[in-house]
């Protein structure tokens, strides 16, 4: 399937961030870090208060022990340091902006979006944050390069709920097979019409009629 996928040219420069939940997560991640072209290949980084660029190699045994030892934080990621990083490892590679990466998939558990990022008040917030992020790409010459974020929790316990999109960031929640083929035929893009196109995919709906 990764070679399939990968000659589509689907997930070039695509970055996972990873917090040991579900096998829908490691799965993904893993896929996303085969998938990406240098320097970006075999890159994935821990969804952790201190985040860090890991390397994995070897074979999917091999990997998988490597995402064990990662340091997983308690329901916490700095986002900040996670673009900090996307923005050494360009600059570092002196990049050029259509090589930067386009969207970060951050996989975790049940925690929200504001809880995770340690969100707190109108004076700290994703806007805030994403404006110093923005700012900081624009004076390493990348200009609106930026990458989205897609934050996607796993845990099918919660109610489910439609995308929510906001300044760069795309909020989703529960993985289905539906759901994950849409993901993978869409490059990674998911929006409303994609949960929609998801849902009706369903072999439950296939056998209703629309009468006009």
């Amino acid at each position: 399937m990764v070679e399939h996928i990968r000659k589509q040219g689907k997930f070039k420069n695509c970055l996972a961030v990873y917090d040991n939940y579900g096998n829908a997560a490691v799965a993904l991640a893993v896929m996303i870090s085969e998938l990406s072209e240098e320097p970006w290949k075999g890159k994935l980084m821990n969804f952790s208060r201190n985040p860090q660029m890991h390397s994995l190699q070897g074979d999917l045994k091999a990997k998988l022990q490597i995402l064990k030892r990662m340091d997983i934080g308690q329901w916490k990621v700095d986002l900040e340091v996670v673009f900090d990083s996307v923005l050494e490892v360009a600059v570092k590679n002196d990049l050029k902006p259509k090589q930067m990466i386009r969207r970060v998939f951050v996989f975790t558990s049940c925690v929200d979006f504001d809880k995770a990022a340690g969100y707190d008040s109108r004076s700290y917030c994703w806007k805030v944050q994403y404006e110093e992020i923005q700012r900081k790409f624009k004076d390493k010459g990348y200009g609106d390069e930026v990458p989205q974020i897609v934050f996607w929790k796993a845990n099918n316990c919660m109610p489910a709920y439609a995308p929510y999109a906001q300044h760069g960031m795309v909020m989703m929640n529960r993985f289905n097979d539906n759901l994950v083929k849409s993901f993978l035929d869409n490059d990674g893009k998911i929006g409303p019409d994609h949960v929609m196109e998801a849902a009706i995919s369903d072999p439950r709906y296939q056998n209703i009629v629309v009468v006009d």
